[in-house]
């Protein structure tokens, strides 16, 4: 027996014990115990106590458990103590990084959260999710403000137009809606038009909607008229992602024929196919324009108008995608060519954002990793888990510290940057 236990705690545990034996029908390990133990029949209650051991055991292998992920912060903590990682205040913006713990776990979903994306102005965050709704959150404290419901299928993607007084979602039920937001997210406009479950959605800068579909079609639309003004044709299969450039000029949009296709706004043309991922293409992601001081080693290329190779004059356009090969490819969008291959992830990629500045590269797995790649050295610099299931989205603040996650277990996460 343990030393420190008093006269009672071990005669207690001795009839917890004879308890347990007796409820489980173990009868003579039972009488032989009770002879060791001293316990007479005759003054052994062991009514109630059958339990006791059993409630003592689970309790214990649940102190275990959050003593490991407590144990396990301190480790992180310390890690980046040791190595001297400065404060938030003591860093320079263009050096913030996602780090643990998060900042907010958004729970109220049903099911797997699809996309998180900051509102551009305000400190506001918009979740989307396969039980149909979307969720509108306050960054500062993690409170949910509102739920918005109407779809009635999977909501696969949402975007906010540039000035953020416009939200548009687009689900599996074949429609997007607009919402207003300055009128208290009231949906002001439902758009159909698709074959199939629509898959993304952005605003172009005049505020002309363009929706992409598993029909695989992209179209634009006057939404106001809910009329079609133009369809963009050449993609062999589902449509995955479309996102427009920060100028608004340039839309990249990939998916399951392996292959991003690069259109003119303005003109409404097709420019130019990348090609070079071996499986289904999940995610794209413009790059900042400051970019091009890490993109090509701190050397800006020459613009040459004359170039033959050049398909896109004027400053360099840098896009990122990802896919189920596991691998991410910078691509220098004027030229058409594969700059940089990054690789490091254990599972399909299924986000990736752009640190403000352009430094850092961010991306989303379902391996349940965040992972931070230095753009100009092409190489990780930090990986953490940080969900319990797949990781489904990811974004970055435009103008302060924190960067969100999507994930299949149902939750958002805020992490901070420092």
């Amino acid at each position: 027996m343990a030393m420190g236990t008093t006269a009672k705690q071990r005669s207690e545990i001795n009839i917890a014990i004879a308890a347990y034996l007796q409820s489980n029908g173990y009868l003579q390990s039972l009488n032989a115990f009770m002879n060791e133990a001293q316990i007479l029949d005759e003054n052994a209650d062991l009514t109630g106590s059958a339990q006791v051991l059993e409630r003592k055991f689970l309790t214990n292998a649940r102190l275990q458990i959050k003593v490991s992920a407590l144990e396990k912060q301190v480790q992180q903590l310390q890690q980046e103590v040791t190595s001297e990682v400065p404060t938030r205040e003591k860093r320079k913006r263009e050096e913030w990084i996602p780090r643990p713990p998060e900042k907010f776990e958004l729970v109220g979903h049903r099911n797997p959260v699809t996309r998180v994306i900051f509102h551009p102005i305000y400190n506001m965050l918009v979740t989307s999710s396969d039980d149909g709704t979307l969720r509108v959150w306050d960054v500062l404290n993690g409170n949910c403000e509102r739920t918005l419901t109407g779809h009635t299928n999977n909501v696969n993607d949402i975007a906010f137009n540039k000035k953020g007084d416009l939200l548009v979602s687009c689900s599996a039920d074949m429609s997007a809606k607009i919402w207003d937001v300055k009128d208290g997210f009231a949906c002001v406009k439902t758009i159909t038009g698709h074959d199939h479950s629509i898959t993304s959605v952005a605003f172009t800068h005049d505020n002309l909607l363009i929706t992409a579909s598993r029909d695989s079609s992209i179209k634009m639309w006057l939404w106001s008229e809910s009329r079609c003004v133009q369809n963009f044709v050449g993609h062999e299969s589902w449509v995955r992602m479309i996102r427009l450039h920060n100028g608004g000029k340039y839309m990249a949009s990939c998916g399951n024929d392996k292959m991003i296709k690069i259109w003119g706004i303005d003109n409404r043309s097709h420019i130019v196919d990348l090609f070079g991922h071996e499986n289904y293409i999940e995610v794209v992601a413009w790059a900042p324009n400051d970019v091009v001081n890490y993109a090509f080693g701190g050397k800006k290329p020459a613009s040459d108008a004359k170039d033959p190779d050049v398909l896109i004059e004027g400053e360099p356009l840098i896009l990122a995608s990802a896919a189920r090969d596991k691998a991410i490819r910078l691509w220098h969008v004027n030229k058409g060519i594969c700059l940089h291959v990054i690789t490091g992830h254990d599972n399909w990629i299924r986000g990736l954002v752009f640190h403000p500045t352009g430094k850092y590269l961010i991306s989303v797995s379902d391996d349940k990793t965040m992972r931070t790649w230095c753009v100009e050295q092409k190489r990780q610099i930090k990986s953490m888990p940080v969900h319990k299931q797949f990781v489904n989205g990811v974004d970055f603040h435009s103008f302060e510290p924190y960067v969100a996650t999507a994930s299949c277990d149902t939750t958002a996460k805020i992490w901070e940057c420092r």
